[in-house]
């Protein structure tokens, strides 16, 4: 007969994983990971779509498969231009949202650092975690600006 004893490895419990994912990968890091390929797949079908309506009105009105194949190129380049123009100024646009949240935060921090405490407090009680754990994980957090 053999006792086998269950053991929780490092960073699997309720503080561990909060505090994981507090000095893990910045939300700027991820994104800037993942960020290209949902550019990539929405501009392609964005694309696509609209390249297959120019293509399908072109044929229907005439039969000139040269005419048909340069508005298909036209509006691929014109559409990837477009694509591109607007996933470099959304980017900025995260960005910038990003980092002024950013500023106004450390601006709470300093100016209403008990408010802050509170809200931090709040976010990881609605998280589920209570007693001794929620004080220590806010603990934790608050401990270093």
């Amino acid at each position: 007969m053999s006792i086998s004893i269950a053991v929780k490895a490092p960073g699997v419990t309720k503080l561990g994983r909060a505090v994981r994912s507090v000095t893990s990968k910045t939300h700027q890091e991820m994104h800037a990971e993942t960020s290209w390929l949902r550019d990539v797949i929405l501009g392609g079908q964005d694309g696509l779509v609209n390249v297959l309506g120019i293509s399908l009105g072109l044929s229907a009105a005439g039969e000139n498969t040269m005419i048909i194949l340069a508005a298909g190129l036209a509006a691929t380049i014109t559409e990837s231009s477009s694509m591109g123009a607007v996933a470099y100024t959304s980017s900025l646009a995260e960005r910038d949202r990003y980092l002024s949240e950013q500023v106004r935060e450390r601006t709470e921090i300093r100016e209403d650092p008990q408010l802050e405490r509170e809200e931090i407090r709040q976010i990881y009680a609605a998280k589920g975690f209570s007693g001794e754990l929620l004080d220590s994980v806010v603990e934790t957090i608050t401990n270093n600006q």
